[in-house]
């Protein structure tokens, strides 16, 4: 016990790049490197290379034995990564994943992939859901067997709303899948005062009007100032 105290008092004053050259030497060293004090704070970013060294090694993607994940996945690593490698990580790993950052600017990514991921991150606290040129989400978004997928630890949720996601009640469905929110981020696209999404626009200031007793940080990025305006109670609803 006292050697393995020294030893992560050392780790404790390295860098990353140190500290990932030194999970590299052993496999008593790869255990202490892993341990939550450490893996809390790095966040894993699925590369290509990576996607391509999974495919002809598949065992070394669920063979990770961190205590915590904090990952990001975009359409580099779907592109390079069979699909059907992602779900089994996330099957023996998901109860591990803190945060998870899903960033798709192509439409190459799976139907139901988001749900599933999510599905098996029970302990997840941090999302960020960037959906730019995906499909959109259909009634069934976050849903599972007929059942809504809940995640009550998720406290912080950043997501880009696209134009066609704004007649939907895709954020409407996000905020009852994630009821606990207290840091919300949302960019929405360009709008100007001759565009026809003002009454969708207005429906998501009612939904966020709704959290506001909980929230403790909103960042609102490009929402059209004009439809604040109208709405001078929206600032006397955000007490925190």
């Amino acid at each position: 016990m006292f050697y393995k105290q020294v030893i992560l008092g050392i780790l404790d004053h390295l860098n990353l790049t140190d500290r990932k050259n030194v999970r590299l030497t052993c496999k008593r060293l790869y255990a202490l490197c892993n341990v939550n004090r450490f893996c809390k704070d790095e966040k894993i970013i699925w590369s290509e290379d990576y996607g391509r060294l999974c495919n002809a090694r598949p065992t070394s993607l669920t063979s990770c034995y961190r205590s915590h994940y904090n990952l990001k996945i975009d359409d580099r690593i779907c592109k390079s990564l069979e699909p059907s490698l992602i779900l089994p990580f996330f099957e023996k790993n998901g109860a591990k994943v803190r945060s998870l950052n899903i960033s798709y600017h192509d439409s190459c990514h799976p139907a139901g992939l988001v749900e599933s991921l999510i599905m098996h991150c029970e302990e997840l606290g941090n999302l960020s859901l960037e959906l730019r040129k995906a499909p959109v989400p259909g009634p069934d978004l976050f849903t599972h067997e007929q059942k809504m997928l809940v995640r009550p630890k998720v406290t912080s949720l950043k997501i880009y709303l696209r134009r066609d996601h704004l007649p939907s009640s895709y954020f409407r469905k996000i905020i009852s899948a994630f009821p606990n929110i207290k840091h919300l981020k949302i960019e929405f696209p360009y709008f100007d005062k001759s565009d026809d999404d003002p009454v969708h626009l207005e429906n998501i200031i009612d939904d966020i009007m709704k959290l506001s007793s909980q929230l403790e940080s909103l960042d609102l990025q490009c929402m059209p100032y004009y439809l604040i305006e109208k709405r001078p109670e929206f600032f006397d609803t955000l007490p925190k």
